[in-house]
């Protein structure tokens, strides 16, 4: 057979196989593309895809929404699109939250939002790890308003074609049918505690156990500093867009709060609050007359974030507040928006644990307080801090210097 013939074949067989992937995954539509809006209001914590970003994406561009959440995993897991709490003229309101997004992914997040539709209320959910790593998987060409944006059709093409999108419709022919699977073995809240907070700070060691200085300042890192530019220009991004803008640090349970500390990133995290004050603030100081945005803070010590974790052998008693250690429930994220959205009359939740709106000038005092409630932590439930020390301990020892 001749060169050519072969070459021809060959180029033929690729081309039929291109287009069998592109149909089955067409057909089969793993991440949801061509019609994203069907999982727009999840139940908490039922949308686990692969590929969260690609859907997401794709799903602000087909419901177009006026409203938006914005955050990492927290954000995703807790908070309700559907909250009554977002203004009239801000819904449909969509959560655009991302599992391990960076602020800087957020802000080309919140651009591609924009330029889909104007926006009328964001809400967004700070994590100190947001400002630290992000997500490997981001890609820019989905994004509305990119240097790098491709046509929807083209990068639905590219997606129906990739290895991730072809797995992802296999996987029913190889996975266990629920009717053969075993029962599953009940998991206690202490044992999803535990996992989360071992994971959690083992796939970050690399960061982990700096032996940071009280005076640690936020920008003293090139990273950092990065990061803190990018929240300034989202900030001024909706600021020249006329976006309701509503910021707030996460809450974590009281545990999470102490691991932070025993990998010492407790200065780190004062640091950082300290940096997202200074920017709203300096930002606000450019546009005289106009408030800053407001920064609620819920990542404190007190009545939710210090629910009891039920005993390691008990496996059938729910927790109200928390599904982890370093995520909170649907019931927390209803409190934080009805705080966050102006719905303060709407009840559930003590002064205590309503969160505090910072800025500059009661940052210290609030600061003070929290290492103050940390110390009444550690007295009130030393077994669960020596759990968290234990497990910080085998993720220290996990860490090769």
């Amino acid at each position: 057979m001749s060169p050519a013939r072969n070459l021809a074949l060959a180029l033929a067989a690729t081309l039929v196989m291109t287009l069998g992937v592109m149909a089955v995954n067409w057909h089969v539509d793993p991440f949801a593309l061509r019609n994203p809006g069907a999982a727009a209001v999840p139940a908490e914590g039922a949308v686990k895809l692969k590929q969260a970003y690609w859907h997401k994406t794709f799903a602000v561009a087909a419901l177009k929404p006026a409203g938006l959440i914005m955050g990492t995993s927290r954000a995703d897991w807790a908070l309700d699109g559907a909250h009554p709490g977002f203004a009239d003229g801000a819904r449909p309101a969509y959560n655009f939250a991302l599992p391990g997004a960076s602020v800087e992914q957020m802000r080309e997040m919140l651009v591609h939002a924009q330029r889909t539709r104007p926006l009328r209320q964001v809400v967004i959910g700070l994590d100190l790890e947001a400002f630290l790593v992000g997500r490997t998987d981001f890609d820019p060409a989905l994004l509305a308003g990119s240097k790098a944006s491709m046509p929807g059709w083209m990068n639905l093409a590219r997606l129906n074609l990739s290895w991730s999108a072809l797995e992802a419709s296999a996987a029913p022919l190889w996975q266990t049918t629920p009717e053969s699977a075993a029962p599953l073995e009940p998991v206690g809240k202490r044992t999803l505690f535990r996992g989360s907070e071992f994971n959690n700070f083992h796939a970050r060691r690399a960061l982990l156990f700096p032996r940071w200085d009280p005076a640690t300042r936020w920008e003293s890192d090139s990273r950092r500093a990065a990061s803190m530019r990018a929240l300034r220009e989202l900030v001024s991004f909706a600021r020249a867009e006329g976006i309701d803008l509503r910021l707030f640090i996460s809450p974590v349970h009281a545990r999470y709060l102490e691991a932070y500390r025993r990998v010492g990133w407790w200065p780190l995290f004062e640091a950082w609050k300290r940096a997202l004050v200074a920017t709203l603030a300096e930002e606000a100081r450019a546009h005289p007359g106009r408030a800053a945005f407001p920064l609620w803070d819920f990542s404190g010590f007190n009545s939710v974030t210090m629910e009891r974790v039920p005993a390691l052998d008990d496996a059938q008693t729910p927790m109200r507040w928390y599904v982890d250690s370093s995520h909170y429930s649907r019931a927390h994220g209803n409190l934080i928006l009805d705080r966050v959205l102006d719905r303060p009359d709407a009840g559930g939740q003590d002064a205590a644990s309503a969160g505090t709106l910072l800025y500059e000038a009661n940052l210290d005092a609030h600061l003070l307080k929290l290492r103050q409630d940390a110390d009444a932590f550690r007295a009130a439930f030393p077994a669960d801090v020596a759990e968290v020390g234990r497990l910080m301990d085998a993720v220290r020892r996990s860490t090769r210097f």
